[in-house]
């Protein structure tokens, strides 16, 4: 008779725990959704009754014991890799605007033909999550080290992103110095009476001191009537799950068949089928399945985007989003990264 491999027994119970946390998590999303439920994910957990879901409760909150002490990286920002090689931190210092106008990418300071193009959503999600020590290791389709390359974009939105953070689970930071006190994590600050302001045309981007964080963006897509000229807000203090609801699964948008055409031609969206993208078509979504808040879809991502951009102010293990009110209107990822590299050269950290 065979003896059961012991190793293999844990990993398909984590596994299988994994699988519980994804389910309960989309149930708690979509009571959110429905308004059947109001609060954390914790509370939601809280008050189930199955024996698997108080199971399951217990294993978050005793997470850290199952995760192990050292920090793959040593280091306390983002940082990307391929394969070993090049890397780069996801901090404002390493990006640039797309040629596209649609993402910014992160290049290597120590190799500067390798970079990484349109990480907004995967730093988006790691933000809104609370995640801010972490490494990222992106594999290149083609195997090489050099050039351009994309995370995978799932559905264009950050949802999927979202709910694999949930299924890995997080622990809290320890101090780098030693000891298991666990790190502060710092929020950014503006000075009182700041205004940081600005503009290209039409668009512009904003940021003025406030005593809670805000995120706000408009679009004017006057030219596709059924979204028209629409804005969206987030508010992220003492609320994740409002991201969850409400940013996260707003997917990328464009108003015409013929710019999706276009950027697939530039070399850009090759995670992504029609599926992934909504795409205007007349008085409505090309794909129906692409639909997630209708006119409103185009706003809520640009605050996913946003998000995904002030990550970069993050260091040392701090949060990237400023106690600030940010707003964009029709902002480009150049200007997004203009107040961005802005806010770094006046934040105080708290």
């Amino acid at each position: 008779m065979g003896t059961e491999d012991p190793t293999t027994t844990s990993d398909d119970a984590s596994r299988e725990r994994g699988r519980q946390a994804l389910q309960f998590y989309q149930e708690f999303i979509d009571d959110c959704d429905l308004g059947h439920f109001s609060g954390t994910f914790d509370d939601w957990l809280a008050e189930r009754t199955e024996e698997e879901a108080v199971a399951l409760l217990e294993d978050m909150h005793n997470a850290l014991d199952s995760i192990p002490e050292e920090d793959p990286t040593g280091a306390d920002v983002l940082s990307f890799a391929s394969d070993g090689e090049p890397q780069v931190v996801a901090h404002i210092s390493c990006a640039s605007p797309d040629q596209s106008g649609l993402f910014y990418r992160l290049v290597s300071p120590s190799h500067p033909d390798f970079s990484i193009v349109g990480p907004e959503q995967l730093l988006s999600a790691l933000e809104a999550c609370g995640v801010d020590n972490c490494r990222i290791e992106v594999e290149a389709g083609d195997g090489s080290s050099s050039g351009p390359v994309e995370p995978p974009m799932l559905d264009s939105s950050s949802v999927g992103w979202v709910e694999f953070i949930m299924r890995a689970g997080q622990c809290l930071a320890k101090d780098p110095a030693g000891g298991d006190t666990p790190v502060h994590r710092g929020v950014a600050i503006l000075p009182a009476g700041t205004n940081i302001t600005n503009g290209d045309g039409d668009a512009y981007v904003s940021a003025l001191s406030s005593k809670r964080a805000a995120v706000s963006c408009g679009v004017d897509w006057a030219d596709v009537p059924f979204v028209g000229r629409s804005w969206f807000s987030w508010c992220p203090e003492g609320d994740q799950a409002s991201y969850v609801v409400d940013v996260a699964p707003a997917p990328l948008c464009l108003k015409s068949m013929d710019r999706a055409v276009a950027y697939r031609a530039a070399g850009h969206l090759k995670g992504a089928g029609e599926a992934n993208v909504s795409i205007a078509d007349g008085n409505d979504w090309m794909d129906a399945r692409t639909d997630r808040f209708g006119a409103e879809d185009p706003a809520r991502h640009e605050v996913s985007d946003m998000i995904g951009t002030l990550a970069l102010l993050a260091q040392n293990g701090h949060a990237g989003v400023p106690r600030a009110h940010v707003s964009t209107w029709e902002a480009d990822a150049g200007l997004k990264l203009q107040l961005v590299q802005a806010l770094s050269e006046v934040i105080q950290w708290e």
